[in-house]
């Protein structure tokens, strides 16, 4: 049972599903399908830009690169690069981040990431 509006579901793929909330500009959810085959992408690979989500059609609802610029936080994967390794691309949408705290994002977050 998915959330309703002010939430909007975004399926970048069909292996990563987000319920992204319009009023805090922030996930709700993210629910990733796992699997061996998907795991581990590794520290050489190219990393993409991050980009707003266009579905969602209002701008001022969408979470925007200038609210982490200067912001002093980080942009955190919800559901990690490394999962998505044919689909990386997809988890750099700004609807699959939150604003961390950067030691918290390299240190903690990140040996969680690797854990799962």
């Amino acid at each position: 049972l998915s959330p309703t509006l002010p939430v909007r579901i975004i399926r970048p793929n069909p292996d990563l599903e987000i319920a992204f909330d319009v009023r805090t500009r922030n996930a709700i959810y993210v629910m990733e399908k796992l699997d061996r085959r998907g795991q581990n992408l590794g520290k050489g690979h190219k990393r993409p830009n991050f980009y707003e989500e266009r579905a969602i059609d209002q701008e001022a609802y969408r979470s925007r690169l200038t609210h982490y610029r200067n912001s002093g936080y980080d942009r955190g994967h919800l559901a990690p690069a490394a999962d998505f390794p044919s689909q990386t691309e997809d988890t750099y949408n700004l609807c699959n981040v939150s604003p961390q705290n950067h030691s918290m994002n390299q240190s903690i977050w990140s040996q969680i990431e690797d854990f799962v």
